[in-house]
C-alpha cells in the first residue's frame, strides 16, 4: 500500500498543478546551490571515461510547509545556438537514450542544503521529451514523493534532487562540446491534506506551482562566452524573461 500511495502521489505531482506562489528555486553543478564548490557552468572534454556530471536542484519556500510530501521539477534544455545536438538527445529512441537519471540521495552534493527526504519511504522518476517546446528544445521532468509528511521551514534552502548526466558514448553522438542551457521552468510542491480541514477537497494552498525565481535558475554546459544565452543576463529572471533571452 505504501508503494502504491507513493506511485499515485508522484503521478499527481506530475500532472496536477494548482494555484500559484512565489518562492525561490536554484540549479548548480556538483554541490547544492549556495554551497562551497557549487558552479553554474560545467566544461566537458568529450571523454567517454569521465565521471558522471551532476546537477543539483534546490528550492526555498517562502512560507512554512507543515505537511510537505513531494515535488515536481520541470526543466527546459536548449542549445546556445538554438538547437540541441545528438549528444543531448536522451529520450526514448534518441542517440543517448537513458544517459540522464535523477535521484534524491544527495551524497556529497548536499553541502549547505537541508534534506527534506529523510525519515520516510520515497519514490519517483523522470521523463525526457525531445522537441517539446519546439525544434531543438527538450523538456525534462522529475517527480519525487514521501510516504510520510514532514515540516519544511520558510526561508530554508532545501535539496530538491540530482540530475546525473552520463558521459558514456560521447564519441558516438555528435555535439558533446556544444554550449547548452539548462533552466528550471517550474516547480510544483505538494502537501498532504490537512487532517483538521472540514472540506472534502484538497486545500488549494496544498498543491501549487512556482514559475519564478529570485535565484540562479539557469545552469550552463560548455559555456565559453558569458554574453550568450546562458550568461549573466539570463540569471535571476522569471522563466518568461529567460525564454526571451534564448530567442535573441
Amino acid at each position: 500500500m505504501r508503494l502504491i500511495r507513493i506511485a499515485l502521489l508522484t503521478a499527481t505531482l506530475a500532472f496536477v498543478l494548482i494555484g500559484s506562489a512565489r518562492a525561490q528555486y536554484e540549479l548548480t553543478w556538483d554541490k547544492c546551490p549556495g554551497s562551497y564548490g557549487a558552479v553554474t557552468n560545467k566544461m566537458f572534454a568529450c571523454d567517454d571515461a569521465a565521471q558522471p556530471m551532476v546537477l543539483v536542484a534546490a528550492f526555498t519556500p517562502q512560507r512554512s510547509l507543515p505537511r510537505f510530501v513531494g515535488l515536481t521539477y520541470e526543466l527546459e534544455v536548449t542549445g546556445g545556438n538554438g538547437d540541441l545536438p545528438d549528444w543531448w538527445k536522451m529520450g526514448i529512441g534518441e542517440c543517448r537514450e537513458g544517459a540522464v537519471s535523477t535521484g534524491i540521495n544527495p551524497g556529497l552534493t548536499l553541502g549547505e542544503c537541508s534534506n527534506p527526504w529523510l525519515g520516510s519511504i520515497t519514490g519517483g522518476g523522470s521523463q525526457w521529451e525531445g522537441n517539446y517546446y519546439g525544434a531543438g528544445r527538450a523538456r525534462f521532468q522529475f517527480a519525487y514523493a514521501r510516504e510520510k509528511r514532514t515540516a519544511l521551514a520558510a526561508g530554508t534552502r532545501y535539496f530538491g534532487g540530482t540530475i546525473t548526466i552520463d558521459p558514456a558514448a560521447s564519441s558516438n553522438c555528435a555535439g558533446c562540446n556544444t554550449e547548452v542551457c539548462i533552466a528550471i521552468r517550474a516547480i510544483s510542491i505538494a502537501q498532504e491534506k490537512d487532517p483538521n480541514s472540514r472540506s472534502q477537497d484538497q486545500d488549494p494552498d496544498d498543491e501549487f506551482i512556482i514559475t519564478n525565481s529570485t535565484g540562479t535558475n539557469v545552469a550552463s554546459f560548455n559555456l565559453r562566452n558569458a554574453a550568450n544565452a546562458c550568461g549573466a543576463k539570463s540569471r535571476n529572471k522569471t522563466w518568461g524573461q529567460v525564454k526571451a533571452t534564448y530567442r535573441r
